[in-house]
């Protein structure tokens, strides 16, 4: 609870980028190769929202809520 709290103190002074990028990191997904569904594709950001963007062989495309298998092993 205490790291919790060192957190909310956190977004509450703005650093809400700061703590961001730290949750994107620790994701360790960008770079993956994941699949969902029939889509497949190489992570290589998260958005606001948390979802993922995949680059597939059309171009970017965004993959929201569900579940998603990782292709390959780091």
């Amino acid at each position: 609870l205490m790291h919790l709290d060192a957190v909310i103190q956190r977004l509450i002074s703005g650093e809400n980028a700061a703590i961001r990028a730290e949750w994107v990191d620790a994701c360790d997904i960008i770079g993956r190769k994941v699949r969902r569904g029939n889509v497949e594709g190489v992570v290589t950001a998260l958005d606001t929202d948390g979802a993922l963007i995949l680059a597939i062989g059309t171009g970017l495309r965004r993959v929201g809520c569900g579940d998603i298998t990782v292709v390959d092993v780091l």
